[in-house]
């Protein structure tokens, strides 16, 4: 209710949040809580890890649009991975994450210098076809938030970048 009434609290554990989105078919929550991405079912209340990893930093978990797929940043690395709960379970450092990348050209992404990009989020189209990203970028000595807007279409050999922004602006 608008007012706040009949509200059903999903979860009990009192710890942070971040990265909340619904799963594609509506039925769950997903969310980021510390190193690990736990879901929650909004029928049952069930709140299963779909990954938890060991030590690090997990930025961030976006579903695709399907749900076919995921893009996650440990170390502020992004991977795209499958969304494939049973070889996510699986996973407990990030070296599976890399292992498990479909796109190649963002295991993870890159410059052209080998260097990856510290991403802060990851936003994808509808389509699933590209992407935007905000990067931690510097600009005369100060940190800047730069967004990115890549064709990842074929990202299995390569990304393009179709705009920048506000750096060129």
């Amino acid at each position: 209710n608008l007012d706040g009434t009949g509200l059903t609290q999903l979860t009990t554990d009192g710890g942070r949040k971040d990265m909340l989105q619904w799963n594609p078919d509506g039925s769950a929550v997903v969310f980021v809580s510390g190193l690990c991405v736990r879901q929650v079912a909004i029928d049952t209340g069930r709140v299963d890890d779909v990954v938890c990893l060991n030590s690090g930093t997990l930025e961030l978990f976006r579903l695709s649009p399907d749900g076919s797929l995921a893009a996650i940043s440990v170390f502020q690395q992004l991977f795209i991975v499958p969304n494939d709960p049973e070889r996510l379970s699986q996973v407990d450092y990030w070296t599976g994450i890399r292992d498990m990348s479909v796109c190649a050209a963002m295991a993870p992404y890159a410059s052209s210098t080998g260097a990856a990009y510290l991403v802060e989020e990851a936003l994808w189209s509808e389509d699933m076809q590209h992407m935007a990203l905000v990067l931690v970028g510097a600009v005369e000595g100060r940190r800047e938030d730069v967004v990115y807007v890549l064709d990842i279409s074929t990202c299995e050999t390569n990304v393009r970048k179709i705009d920048e922004f506000p750096a060129q602006r």
